[in-house]
C-alpha cells in the first residue's frame, strides 16, 4: 500500500481505454498515488487458465487492454478500470489465445488510487471480488506481502485508504 510519486508511476498505467475517451481529472501529476492489491493463491498447485476464463465474468472481469482483466464498475464506456487482474508472473498478462495451455502460482488485483471511484468502495469491490474468486478458484487471500489476509490486515488496509483520501482531499484544496 505504498504511496508512490507520479514520476514513479508514469510507468505503469493502469487506465484502459483510449486515452481520448478518460474523463479529465484535476491535474493527477500533482495528486498523491496510491497502489491498492490483494493477491490469490492456490492451495495447491497453479490456477489454470480455463478455470479463470470460468469465473472472471462472474466478478465482473473483462479482459482487455494489457492482456489483463478489468472491472469497469458498470461504466459502459470504459473510460477508466475501477481495478484489475493480472498473473503473478511476469509479465502479468493472460495468453487469450491458449488460455487452456496456460497455469500461474497466483493471481494479483489491484487499483490505482484516485479512481473513478472512491478508495473505499473501490477496496470493497475488489475484496468481495478477490474472496468470491478465491472460493471459485480454491485459493486463499493474501495481502501485497504475499501475507496470509487477517481481518485485521483488512481493516488497517482501510484505514490507511481513509488516511490516503484525507491526504488526497487536502492536496486537491491547494490546488
Amino acid at each position: 500500500l505504498d504511496e508512490v510519486t507520479p514520476k514513479e508511476q508514469l510507468s505503469i498505467s493502469f487506465f484502459t481505454g483510449d486515452s481520448k475517451k478518460q474523463k479529465p481529472v484535476q491535474d493527477e501529476r500533482s495528486l498523491p498515488v496510491k497502489i491498492i492489491q490483494l493477491a490469490i493463491v492456490p492451495h495447491d498447485g497453479e490456477f489454470y487458465g480455463d478455470d479463470i476464463l470460468c469465473v472472471v465474468q462472474e466478478v465482473g472481469l473483462e479482459l482487455g487492454e494489457m492482456n489483463i482483466f478489468h472491472h469497469y464498475g458498470g461504466d459502459p464506456e470504459k473510460h477508466q478500470a475501477v481495478y484489475s487482474m493480472a498473473s503473478m508472473v511476469e509479465p502479468g498478462t493472460f495468453p487469450v489465445d491458449d488460455m487452456d495451455g496456460f497455469s500461474t502460482p497466483g493471481l494479483a488485483l489491484f487499483a490505482r488510487l484516485p479512481g473513478p471511484k472512491d478508495g473505499l468502495t473501490t477496496f470493497t469491490d475488489m475484496l468481495y471480488a478477490a474472496e468470491r474468486l478465491a472460493d471459485l478458484l480454491d485459493g486463499e487471500l493474501r495481502d501485497e506481502t504475499h501475507s496470509a489476509l487477517s481481518k485485521q490486515t483488512i481493516s488497517h488496509m482501510r484505514e490507511e485508504i481513509q488516511e490516503y483520501h484525507r491526504r488526497l482531499q487536502l492536496a486537491r484544496s491547494q490546488q
